[in-house]
């Protein structure tokens, strides 16, 4: 545990959050110590260990003993991970000293669960100065009707700077995603008409797709049709499956050759109108092994049908080898994939990972992702790996059946003491270990005692 001790290079913090994902009661004393730490950011970790260890009962009043910079984070964190209730959601936003672009955050999180937010919050947010909740705020206010904030949202944007401009659109189209308007569609249409750079463009783009199909769908096949570069051809494709509109009968025939495009125009397709294929085409575009449309896909698998998303899932955890090296870049997809398994079929995951060659690199990613679940019936599927050395998948194994189970015998504390100290897995991994040992040797009480960690200098 002296690996949590503060450092130049702040690799605690990694560590901190491994002990977090570990999700054990018996940390909770450790938590408690960090909320009053001189550091700001590992009073960060300890109001987030506490809060996922025993729900947001203590939220404010862990929020309100801490610094702003880390009350900040913290907050942001929560937002990200949608991981606030509603009652603290609405006291979140009375909370002395609160950012304003945090704050409007947490009005746009309130007022997409539907609960009640005053005007003139909004207005207040509007002109408070701070292009992120100007820009948010001034869609929030389109979407009820008061159109006149987009023209005042123009008046701010021109006397910024142009970092601070940008701040304000991209918070404004974010926004307009979630609560769409006729008036938010023609703002960002005339930004896409004055707008000269690609990021914003492209961004622009796919906000007037998603919110006006029919004027994003002219602006997006004027753009397409001009397009010279297959990269460019291929970025327009992507935004037409970010915005999940059907591909148009003209664009199909400029591409007719390109298998990549086809692929997809193809899920594009599926996804638009689902029906029986959906789930086919969105396994042929992980065949296709095109990196970008993956990482797309990824991220959007929580939000798609478990039944249309679970067999992408596992053509990405199939594509990590069975035998040799894989690259990290798959071993890594795979890790996400079987997370997103897990969510749409735990029993499948689970087979998938008893299922797997031993020391290969799919059971390395289904162990990874398996040390980051909380599921104690993956102890059973850990159990069965055979176990004959401290190679990478054996360690993983142990470190599963340290998480679990309730006691380990000699000679798994004297491997999980080897892991600890050994080169084999990362940092993170490296301290889980460090904490389990010793847990099952039962020092918890002892060694949080003794790190003294409210006590450590600036």
């Amino acid at each position: 545990m002296r690996a949590l001790t503060p450092t130049a290079d702040n690799a605690q913090l990694g560590r901190l959050a491994a002990l977090r994902a570990l999700k054990d009661p018996a940390l909770k004393p450790l938590f408690s110590s960090l909320v009053g730490h001189k550091q700001w950011p590992m009073q960060v970790h300890g109001v987030l260990g506490l809060t996922e260890l025993e729900g947001h009962a203590r939220t404010i009043e862990l929020l309100e003993q801490i610094d702003a910079r880390a009350r900040e984070q913290a907050i942001l964190v929560l937002l990200e991970t949608d991981a606030i209730d509603d009652a603290t959601l609405q006291s979140l936003q009375s909370l002395e000293g609160i950012e304003p672009h945090l704050e409007a955050q947490l009005v746009d999180r309130a007022i997409t669960r539907g609960l009640p937010v005053e005007p003139a919050t909004l207005e207040r947010l509007l002109a408070c100065g701070d292009p992120r909740a100007a820009g948010r705020s001034a869609m929030l206010l389109a979407a009820r009707g008061m159109a006149r904030a987009l023209p005042a949202l123009d008046g701010y944007i021109m006397q910024w700077e142009e970092p601070r401009q940008l701040e304000a659109a991209f918070a404004a189209m974010q926004t307009l995603q979630r609560h769409p308007s006729a008036e938010g569609a023609r703002w960002v249409d005339d930004l896409l008409e004055a707008e000269a750079r690609s990021g914003p463009r492209r961004f622009a783009l796919m906000t007037l797709l998603q919110v006006d199909p029919a004027l994003g769908g002219r602006r997006w096949s004027q753009a397409f049709e001009k397009a010279k570069r297959h990269r460019e051809l291929v970025d327009l494709a992507l935004i037409r499956l970010m915005s999940e509109q059907p591909f148009p009968t003209s664009a199909r025939a400029i591409i007719e050759q390109e298998s990549l495009l086809n692929c997809i125009a193809d899920a594009t397709d599926a996804l638009a109108a689902p029906a029986s294929g959906t789930s086919a085409a969105l396994e042929a575009l992980v065949a296709s092994g095109h990196g970008r449309s993956i990482e797309w896909l990824l991220d959007r698998t929580p939000e798609l049908d478990p039944e249309t998303a679970q067999g992408a899932m596992e053509r990405l955890i199939e594509r990590v080898p069975i035998s040799g090296e894989g690259s990290p870049s798959a071993i890594d997809q795979g890790v996400r994939a079987s997370l997103h398994l897990h969510a749409i079929a735990p029993n499948r995951m689970r087979k998938l990972l008893g299922d797997a060659p031993d020391d290969s690199p799919r059971q390395v990613a289904l162990l990874l992702a398996a040390l980051q679940i909380d599921d104690a019936q993956l102890l059973s599927e850990g159990s069965s790996i055979r176990r004959i050395g401290l190679g990478q998948a054996d360690a993983l194994a142990l470190l599963l059946q340290a998480r679990w189970a309730r006691t380990l015998d000699s000679s798994e504390m004297t491997a999980l003491g080897l892991i600890m100290d050994g080169t084999r897995l990362s940092d993170s991994l490296r301290t889980q270990a460090a904490w389990l040992l010793i847990r099952h040797a039962g020092d918890a009480d002892k060694a949080i005692n003794a790190l003294g960690l409210d006590e450590t200098n600036d």
